[in-house]
């Protein structure tokens, strides 16, 4: 039988410890979704760049309030709807994927990356941000 642990042994296990919860808490953490703010958009369309804009809101709030040009396709139809959203996204240059705010559209990107439609852009502050801007 072994005596107590010694003050460095128990050094070590908290260290051993710390580490554990870091690396854990990094694997828990997200990576970052591509994003494009209002402003950048707007440079885009202005140049001429082809953007597949993509609404991921309820069709009463898409109503209320689209992007010119937009798709709607909410949320909780982008697997059902996915073929259709694949050949939109390749015919343009870019996907830029909104909400009313940014979370629903955020939740899209990682979808549509998971379902291997990559480089989709989470349009930063949704279509709040828009309507606050000039748009373009």
């Amino acid at each position: 039988m072994r005596g107590p642990v010694s003050s460095s042994g128990r050094l070590f296990l908290c260290v051993v410890f710390a580490v554990s919860l870091v690396a854990a808490f990094r694997i828990l953490q997200p990576t970052p979704v591509p994003v494009i703010s209002v402003d950048e958009l707007a440079a885009l369309r202005r140049a001429g760049t082809n953007v597949f804009l993509l609404d991921v809101r309820q069709p009463e709030e898409h109503q209320r309030s689209a992007i010119p040009g937009s798709v709607l396709v909410p949320l909780g139809e982008l697997e059902e709807r996915f073929s259709e959203i694949v050949e939109l996204a390749g015919r343009a240059d870019t996907t830029v994927v909104y909400c009313e705010v940014g979370g629903r559209s955020e939740r899209a990107v990682r979808r549509l990356d998971e379902l291997g439609l990559h480089g989709a852009k989470n349009l930063i502050g949704g279509i709040r941000a828009y309507a606050s801007s000039s748009g373009e």
